[in-house]
C-alpha cells in the first residue's frame, strides 16, 4: 500500500519536473492508498485517477476515523 507523506500543494515547476511528477503519478495508478486528511479520517482504497481540481478519486474505498491497524468500524465509501 502506498502511504504519501507529504502536504499536498499546488506544482508549478520545470517542464522536466512536471513530467517526473505526472510519471510518478501514473506509477500510483491502480495501487492501494491510504490517505490520511487534516480532521483525523484516514481512507484506504485504490488510486483510479485525478480530476481536474487535484481531487483523488478512490475506488473501494474504505473510511476510518483513526488508524485503520487499530480494527476500529469503517463506513464503505
Amino acid at each position: 500500500m502506498t502511504d504519501i507523506q507529504h502536504e499536498i500543494q499546488t506544482f508549478e515547476g520545470t517542464d522536466v519536473q512536471i513530467e517526473q511528477a505526472r510519471k510518478k503519478l501514473y506509477d500510483w495508478l491502480n495501487k492501494p492508498m491510504r490517505v490520511s486528511i487534516a480532521d483525523g479520517r484516514v481512507l484506504v482504497g485504490v488510486l483510479l485517477c485525478t480530476d481536474r481540481d487535484q481531487n483523488l478519486i478512490l475506488g473501494n474505498c474504505n473510511e476510518y476515523i483513526g488508524s485503520p491497524s487499530e480494527q476500529e468500524e469503517f463506513r464503505v465509501l
